[in-house]
């Protein structure tokens, strides 16, 4: 859920290691947990290796 928090907190595309930064989470998890949002529909990938956002 730090995940989750962090990038609602972003209001914005942001990347993966500003997200890691801001949860407090290693980068290898916060890619697991934002793949998992993103199959979920909760985020959205803007292309690959660049940034990412909430949904909604």
């Amino acid at each position: 859920m730090r995940v989750l928090a962090a990038l609602a907190a972003a209001g914005g595309p942001t990347t993966l290691t500003a997200l890691g930064s801001r949860s407090g989470v290693s980068p290898s998890q916060t890619h697991r947990y934002l793949q998992s949002l993103i199959a979920a529909g909760m985020a959205v990938q803007d292309a690959p290796r660049a940034t990412i956002s909430g949904r909604g």
